[in-house]
């Protein structure tokens, strides 16, 4: 027989866990099938096929072999994201809230699911929940633990994590530097976990392309992810002139042709880096045309503004509905129409019939009500931080660490409502977190955790 005292705990874990599983899933069963969004076919693809992308990590596509894949059916995939989210969450509460976060734990995370990007990444076949999610574990290994499965748990989970998306390495780094300034001193053992396990998923993404690519590196395609931002920006349309003058390139054939933003030169059929090949074709192009449009004082500095300009932008936009609109994805010959179909045939019809791919998903007004939900938070954050000084470096990390997250994906990229989406839950749930511990035996927990 287990013991009362063991079996506590765990009836503590088990109950909310399955429950915030089942309610973070809740986007995707509104839709009848778990959503996607363009790259989803490009992973599930690479996945099937081991064979890595150029312009993405393969350890996603792995993550749906391993799940939706080898379940046969796209289901498995959102359940194991969403279980991993959940068990994030909970430890969360765990840590700032005490015994008191018990009581709240599910309420904050059903409002969240659906009024908040967190269920609508949760319910789509991308990486996206796992941005947000690492940023929540870079908080808990920062902080004081008294847990070592715990802490086992979240390193490797952070490690897989830094794996699945080229931004991750990035941002996580910036939000545990970010930590450190607000959170813990710099001498503090644990602050250097979260370091530690960017820097093992780092190479663990290096070393998986080195055995599949022959190449240790993590993507293959960074020099056409720049080469597309020079394009964004308009410096690539300023300089190519003068650059085709002296030397040849694949962008030198028609410069009145010259695509009209970065989507279109890379990923377009008709464009010029699918004309020329594909991008394993002109990576060596780019990397030149890069290294002389960009890396110069006029090409850094028209960067910088752009960036700058672009960063302010993208905290304007906040939703999901321009993600999860696209006819396109209907279109049998679309990536995931076409991934869906050849890789999850059983699951296609209900593909084709769910309410993304039959205009009745209505985003529009989950839009409203994200931002409802992120105002009521900022305000509730904004009287905590004013009344109960234990919890502010706490809500300023949180909405810090969001900001340089969206901020940064869209100064290397162009905005997107996705990059606001995925991570405007973090600050929601610390601020969940510090309403649920208004009292005395939890404000001694946040105090432990963050001296």
């Amino acid at each position: 027989m287990v013991p009362a005292s063991v079996k506590r705990p765990i009836v503590r874990f088990v109950r909310p866990f399955l429950a915030m599983t089942t309610v973070l899933c809740l986007p995707a069963v509104f839709n009848q099938w778990p959503l996607v969004y363009s790259d989803t076919g490009t992973y599930l693809s690479s996945g099937a096929d081991w064979g890595t992308p150029p312009d993405r990590p393969i350890t996603y596509g792995l993550f749906l072999r391993a799940t939706a894949l080898a379940a046969g059916t796209p289901w498995m995939a959102v359940l194991v994201q969403a279980a991993l989210c959940a068990a994030v969450i909970i430890r969360c509460f765990q840590c700032l809230a005490g015994d008191a976060g018990d009581r709240h734990v599910l309420t904050v995370v059903t409002i969240l699911s659906m009024g908040s990007g967190l269920g609508w990444s949760a319910s789509m076949l991308l990486p996206d929940v796992f941005t947000g999610t690492g940023i929540v574990i870079v908080l808990l290994l920062m902080l004081a633990g008294d847990g070592r499965v715990w802490d086992l748990f979240l390193f490797l989970a952070l490690v897989f994590i830094t794996t699945v998306h080229l931004s991750h390495p990035m941002i996580l780094l910036a939000v545990w530097m970010a930590g450190l300034l607000l959170i813990r001193p710099i001498l503090r053992w644990r602050s250097w976990l979260p370091p530690l396990a960017i820097i093992t998923g780092m190479a663990l993404l290096a070393s998986v392309n080195l055995r599949l690519t022959g190449r240790f590196e993590l993507s293959s395609g960074s020099d056409l992810f720049l080469l597309g931002r020079t394009l964004e920006i308009g410096l690539l349309q300023e300089e190519l002139p003068g650059l085709c003058a002296t030397s040849s390139n694949f962008l030198c054939g028609d410069l009145q042709k010259l695509p009209s933003d970065h989507r279109m030169l890379l990923w377009d059929p008709e464009g010029p880096v699918q004309q020329a090949g594909g991008w394993h074709a002109v990576r060596s192009d780019a990397a030149m045309i890069v290294d002389q449009v960009l890396f110069s004082p006029v090409g850094i500095w028209a960067f910088l503004k752009a960036g700058l300009r672009d960063g302010l932008e993208q905290l304007t936009m906040l939703g999901s509905s321009a993600a999860l609109t696209d006819p396109w994805y209907r279109v049998p010959e679309s990536s995931p129409a076409r991934s869906v179909h050849l890789y999850l045939s059983g699951s296609y019809p209900g593909y084709l019939g769910s309410r993304q791919n039959t205009d009745r998903l209505h985003p529009t007004f989950f839009d409203d009500l994200q931002i409802a939900v992120l105002a009521c938070s900022l305000i509730a954050g904004l009287w905590l931080y004013r009344r109960w000084p234990v919890s502010r470096r706490l809500l300023a990390w949180s909405l810090v660490s969001a900001m340089l997250a969206a901020v940064l994906c869209a100064m290397l990229s162009t905005p997107d409502q996705r990059f606001l989406s995925r991570v405007s839950w973090v600050p929601c749930l610390v601020v969940g977190c510090m309403l649920a511990s208004r009292s005395r035996s939890s404000e001694q927990t946040i105090a432990h955790a963050v001296p």
